[in-house]
Order: structure tokens, then sequence, then C-alpha cells
């Protein structure tokens, strides 16, 4: 039985399971040099397919804590969200094991009271001297929340937690000249550049069959589509793009996902599968330091109705292109035919009369498995520091932990991420992110355990009547020499084309 706080705290402690703090868990540093693979758990009969919910003891005099807690569980279980509680004995070994028989029968009665449940009961009660190094750290990296019976009660650890989060926000407000316990405004989202023709529909000059959405150009090996004020096609239309055993497909709006080996069970980005939403998880975003205004060549993200988006879908590429004022952008995006490797070529033009000062970013959101919410937790971000690339790792994953994605730019990097709610921001969302607005530096933040992604942003000056070229690369390499190896190619290689396509256009 729980009291009325009782069932709200247990929901509370929910929230950290299903949506894991990193003030719960163990510090990044140990997460990165402790998680193994899944298989890790196995010995001591944990499958690691469930939020892992753990506590630790090493005094049977917080006894209650353990009970307490697997009353906590059997009221999640009954409510339907399935969690495997663990229990971790860390006495010293001894020949009486007092501890772990007082454990076991603890977790003996939580098992028959919730067999009417099912057949699992997702108690495990494990002993540390009987585990092996690898097994122990994986366990303890893996779990969402993880507990010690000796610092208190569990409502007294989540509420210090809680205030150690609210501490660590404020010390940011502060150190970014903000207001402590006053969080920020949301930023107001881009104004049009110009009302004229944001509500007229793109018209089909030029193409074959047009429907009001797209047509075919020339002799039908393109399909291009032009989308004006908020029109989106009727279901996404999209552009399959793949070698061997790496692809992505992308749709009109540029919204799109990338897989490597199987587009199912090894996303290296999400895909949503919402033909109403159509959610961006990877996009291209560009701030106008003169202006103070944020856009896309992309309608997915950061979409100005007063633009004309066009997409061309063609065999093995797809290319986006839009104008706003004199600066006229153009992206496209393409598979390597033999390596894994997704190149984007973001190319823009200024023929405006001053200089423009743009800040660009990359942004991909990490899965690197079958779904995010079973592999965000699991996620271990880092950096090269030879190339400036975003490294991304999942050593929790049983076929592909050894695999390691990285996000790079041919540009100098001017700051990164890898913590995608300070990208987003608490009011933002991918199609229109805090940082990207406000046209924000980046704090530089990797750390395992975060809401993981990858962002890269780049500050490019474009002198009138320019043109510039970036390259972005989203690739899933086995090893991560093979990852540095193209992050230091791909840039010389960009830079030559660089230098002339900006003497041509001059």
């Amino acid at each position: 039985g729980l009291s009325l706080t009782d069932a709200a705290n247990v929901q509370k402690l929910a929230r950290y399971l299903i949506y894991p703090d990193p003030f719960l868990r163990l510090p990044a540093e140990s997460i990165a040099s402790g998680l193994g693979r899944q298989s890790s758990l196995w010995p001591t009969s944990i499958s690691g397919d469930f939020p892992i919910f753990l506590v630790r003891i090493g005094d049977v005099a917080d006894l209650e804590i353990v009970a307490q807690a697997l009353r906590f569980q059997e009221y999640m279980r009954a409510r339907g969200m399935m969690i495997d509680f663990v229990v971790v004995n860390e006495q010293a070994s001894s020949y009486v094991q007092d501890l772990q028989r007082a454990v076991e029968t603890l977790c003996e009665n939580s098992r028959l009271r919730g067999r009417e449940l099912g057949p699992r009961q997702h108690i495990f009660a494990v002993r540390r001297d009987l585990m092996d190094e690898p097994t122990y750290k994986t366990l303890l990296s893996v779990a969402r929340v993880v507990l010690h019976t000796r610092n208190g009660t569990i409502f007294d650890q989540l509420e210090r937690a809680e205030t150690a989060a609210l501490q660590a926000r404020d010390a940011l407000l502060q150190a970014e000249g903000g207001s402590p316990r006053e969080p920020s405004p949301p930023l107001p989202l881009p104004v049009p550049a110009s009302q004229a023709g944001a509500d007229i529909a793109a018209d089909g000059r030029g193409l074959s069959l047009w429907n009001g959405y797209g047509g075919f150009d020339g002799d039908g090996r393109h399909y291009v589509t032009r989308l004006t004020g908020r029109r989106v096609t009727p279901q996404p239309w999209i552009n399959v793009i793949s070698n061997a055993s790496f692809g992505f497909h992308v749709s009109a709006e540029g919204a799109g996902f990338t897989w490597s080996r199987n587009s199912r069970d090894y996303q290296l980005t999400p895909w949503s599968n919402d033909p109403v939403s159509n959610r961006p998880g990877e996009g291209f975003y560009v701030f106008d330091h003169a202006s103070g205004k944020a856009f896309s060549p992309m309608a997915a993200t950061v979409r100005d109705p007063s633009m004309t988006y066009e997409t061309w879908h063609g065999q093995g590429f797809s290319t986006f292109r839009s104008k706003r004022g004199p600066l006229s952008m153009d992206l496209t995006q393409v598979v390597d035919p033999v390596d894994p490797v997704k190149i984007s070529r973001l190319r823009i033009q200024n023929s405006g009369s001053v200089p423009a000062r743009l800040r660009v970013y990359a942004y991909a959101e990490w899965v690197l498995g079958g779904h995010r919410s079973r592999t965000a937790a699991t996620i271990v971000p880092a950096r090269d520091t030879a190339t400036g690339a975003m490294l991304a790792q999942n050593p929790y994953g049983l076929d592909f932990g050894e695999r390691v994605a990285f996000l790079g730019a041919s540009h100098p990097i001017h700051s990164v991420t890898a913590d995608r709610s300070e990208f987003i921001g608490r009011h933002g969302t991918t199609e229109y992110p805090q940082a990207v607005l406000g046209g924000l530096a980046l704090s530089g933040r990797i750390e395992a355990g975060d809401d993981p992604c990858a962002v890269v942003a780049s500050d490019i000056d474009i002198p009138a009547g320019v043109s510039t070229w970036m390259v972005s690369r989203k690739p899933r390499q086995a090893f991560s020499l093979s990852a540095r190896r193209w992050s230091k190619s791909l840039p010389r290689w960009v830079c030559t084309s660089a230098l002339a396509s900006a003497g041509v256009a001059a």
C-alpha cells in the first residue's frame, strides 16, 4: 500500500526511468569507460532489454529502502510500466551472507505478489563479489537510475538530484549573463523576409506532368517539387539513395534519415514514419549575423513562408534550392559509391553588394540502433582532436557496438555540442532550435549520459558577388581510424573545389 504522496513520487521516479537524467546516473566519465556490450549482463540473468532501476546496498540496516523500492516497482508494473529492478549486494564476501538472504527473501515475496501480472517478475538480486568487472561496470553504466542505500531514502536522493540539476542550470544561466531561477522566454520564430508571394502557389513552368506540387524535368530523369508558403506534399515524397550497405532517404521538404547495414535495425538518425508531421532528425541551418535571422536551404527546418523551396530528386542524389534576399542556397546530398559516407554539399552564393557573415549549423540526432528510446541512454559521444569531427558509438549494441559514427565539416568548426537539449532549447524543436534562432555559439559539451546528438557550427564570410562551398559528412565506419581517414581526406578535396567555385562566381 502506498499513500497518495508516495504514488505521486513514484511517478516522478518513473519520469527518470523513461527520460534518463545525468544527475541520477553514474558520472559521464564512468559511463564512457565502463559501458560494455549488452551480453555482459546475461551471466546475471538480466536481459538488458528494459530500463534498469538499480539500488546498491551494503548494510542490513538499510533493508527498508530495498523493500520500499520493491513496492515502487510493483506499483509501476501494475500500471503497465515494465522495468528491471536490480539490487546489488556490495557487502564483503562472507560465509554467513545474512544480507543476501534478507534481500532474497524480500525479492521472493515481491515476486510471489506479482505473479498475477505475468510470468516474468523483473526483479533481480545479485552479489558484487560474484560478478566480473565488465559485468559490474556495464550494469551500473546502463542503469537509468542508480541509488545507494547509504545516501538516504529514495525520495531524498531524488530531491537532491533535482536540486543539483537546478543549481547547474542556474550556474549556466549566470555564465551566459542570464538571471537564475528565471528561465529565458522562447525566441521568436523567423519573420518572413517578404510577404510578397507568400500565399501564391508555385508554378510548374519548365516541368512536365505538373500536379500542383511537382513535375518531371526535361527527359524525365529528375523529379522537381516546388513548395511555397506552408504547403507540403500530401505525404512525404522521398528519394532513396544508397550503396550496397549504407544509405539514406530524404523527403521533398528535406526531412530524412540515414542507416547502415540495415535500415530497420541500425538507424544512424531517426525515422519518424509519420506521414503527417514528417519530423526531421537531421538538418542544416543558417544564421545571418547582419540581419539576426535564421533560415535553411530546405523546407523542413526554419521555414520561411515567403521563400520558394525547390527540390530535385534524381538517381543517386537530391538537391535543395532556395533563395532568401541576395543569398542563393544549393544543398546536394549523395552517398559515396563504396564507403559508408553520406556527403552533403552546401553552396551559398551572395549576389548582394555587401559581404555576408553567416553561421552554418549541421545537426544529427543519433540513434545507432533500432529505436532512439532504447539506445539514447547508451550512446557515448566524443570528438576527434585531429579533425574536429564529432564521434558517437553505442558500445552496448550487440551487432554494431564497435562501429563509430561521425559528423564533420570542411570549413573550420567554430563550436560543437553533443547535448540535444542545449541545441534545441527548452522551448525549441528540431524545426526551430533555440540555438539557431539566436545564432548562439555552442558550449562544447561532450558527455555520456546526456540527450545525444552531434552539432557542428562553422562561421563563413562570403564577399559580395562570390559563392562558397561547405561539405558535411554523416558516415558510419567500422573503426575510428577509418573515420579519421575520411575526415582528413574530404576537406582537402573540398577546399580545392571551394576556391575554384569562388573564383568562377566572382
